[in-house]
């Protein structure tokens, strides 16, 4: 005879029932939302064969979803079906040079090496000879009105440059990475209208780069950064003295103020917080001379290690959101701000995005206001601990990983660098 189960000992079988029936009944009143990986290999079995443009679609939701091996894989999914496919090659961010397709920063490297074997200078868009490009040099430095050494035309970028013409080269190649990446990005939220490459200035000394903004400049900060973007001239200036991969870093950050302005037709009016962590939110998504959204790449320069660790304590959002461009240059206020943008963009499975875009499309009419915002996107009160949340739990992760495996641009042309 079977002995029977006491009360007491059927009451946990009792209690996890009970459990599941509130769980499902909860569930209709909230549904939780699939898990991106989940769906990412639901969709992934459906695209087999697919079509290379297919698997780029869905590298789009791996994008969005922080899925970084699995958008790989889904561009490399694309390639297998087409190896030439130049969109794909973009995003995984190579280059071609001659039959090969091969990362940006490696492409350029092996082009200047390969011209300058040959004896050519770089002007403009093509390789010439040093005499030709003195012609074309001195004809410019009229029109300009200064006297730089190098210049680089790209589509969405125009270096002016009195710095080494590598560390030039890298500079416009890393600010067309910001266009492109910018220009996807948004084309399906904003519409894109023809832009004219922006002008970007470049000086290897805070001295040259005071002289410079004072002569050209209709709004200079003089001395006192190593890069701004002027709204009065469209031109951005930057500085290297502070180091290159500083530099490199401003020059993406004030890209996308450039952007901002010259493409959203929303930035007079788009509150200090979210310019500043629009900027940070590419400038530490590049990596090489790639830049993709809402990945993380901290170079040698940057404070964040220091701040994610907590040797700082950063305001709340209620501060921050009431900070003005002269009131928000604290980097702790750029590390809440980026961290903002970046948890409404890709925290809680990208549930504030649209949110977000939509938000931030109604101030081609009107100024920010937190009331405003709380209404369309969320409370400040809730939201709050969701971006110490997404800080913790995608950041920090990123950041170590980072700091072990990115290769910084400065170690790569090391041996090529001519002062």
């Amino acid at each position: 005879m079977m002995p029977r189960r006491s009360r007491l000992n059927a009451w946990p079988i009792v209690a996890s029932a009970m459990g599941l029936l509130f769980l499902a009944f909860a569930a209709r009143g909230a549904e939780i939302p699939p898990n991106p990986l989940t769906q990412y290999k639901e969709r992934a079995k459906k695209l087999i064969p697919g079509g290379a443009q297919d698997w780029i679609q869905l590298s789009d939701f791996c994008q969005q979803n922080l899925l970084w091996t699995e958008q790989e894989e889904a561009l490399r999914k694309a390639l297998s079906i087409n190896p030439g496919h130049a969109e794909a090659r973009a995003l995984l961010g190579e280059r071609k040079f001659g039959s090969a397709w091969k990362p940006i920063l490696d492409a350029v490297v092996e082009e200047v090496k390969t011209q300058r074997a040959k004896g050519l200078e770089y002007y403009g868009t093509q390789w010439m000879k040093p005499e030709q490009k003195k012609v074309f040099l001195s004809a410019d430095r009229k029109t300009a009105g200064w006297d730089f050494e190098h210049r680089i035309d790209l589509p969405h970028v125009q270096v002016y440059s009195t710095e080494s013409f590598e560390f030039t080269r890298v500079a416009a190649e890393l600010g067309e990475s910001a266009g492109l990446a910018y220009w996807r990005f948004y084309e399906k939220t904003w519409r894109m209208g023809g832009v004219p490459p922006l002008k970007l200035y470049l000086v290897p000394t805070k001295e040259a780069f005071a002289s410079l903004t004072k002569q050209v400049a209709r709004q200079s900060f003089g001395g006192n950064v190593c890069g701004y973007y002027d709204l009065g001239v469209k031109i951005l200036f930057a500085c290297s003295q502070s180091g290159k991969e500083y530099c490199l870093g401003t020059i993406v950050h004030e890209m996308i103020h450039a952007l901002d302005d010259r493409v959203s037709a929303v930035y007079p009016n788009l509150p200090a917080w979210f310019g500043e962590g629009h900027g940070e939110y590419f400038n530490y998504g590049r990596r090489g001379l790639a830049v993709v959204p809402g990945k993380i790449h901290v170079d040698k320069s940057s404070p964040l290690p220091a701040i994610l660790s907590g040797a700082a304590d950063a305001p709340g959002l209620r501060d921050l959101m009431g900070r003005t461009n002269s009131t928000i240059r604290d980097g702790r206020l750029y590390l809440l701000a980026w961290s903002l943008v970046h948890c409404l963009y890709h925290g809680e499975g990208g549930k504030y995005r649209d949110k977000s875009l939509k938000y931030l499309s109604t101030l081609k009419t009107k100024k920010f206001s937190i009331d405003d915002f709380e209404a369309a996107v969320e409370k400040l009160d809730t939201l709050e601990p969701l971006v110490t949340k997404h800080i913790k739990s995608v950041m920090l992760p990123a950041v170590d990983a980072s700091r072990k495996n990115d290769r910084f641009v400065t170690d790569a042309l090391a041996g090529l660098m001519v002062k």
